[in-house]
């Protein structure tokens, strides 16, 4: 009996864990290709060599 709950809420929070991750992952593609467009419509919001090599690490 405690076999089988134990197996129960190990498959029941593993669903639940790939459902969140596939939710999540759906939010960022589409902030991914939203982000995308904006870079494609406009160009001139590529930041410039200067301020690429300023913010990174």
């Amino acid at each position: 009996m405690k076999k089988v709950n134990k197996r129960l809420i190990t498959v029941s929070l593993l669903i639940l864990s790939i459902i969140g991750f596939y939710q999540v992952n759906s939010l960022n593609y589409t902030k991914h290709i939203e982000i995308k467009r904006s870079f494609i419509e406009h160009p001139e919001n590529l930041p410039t060599k200067e301020a690429a090599v300023n913010s990174s690490f």
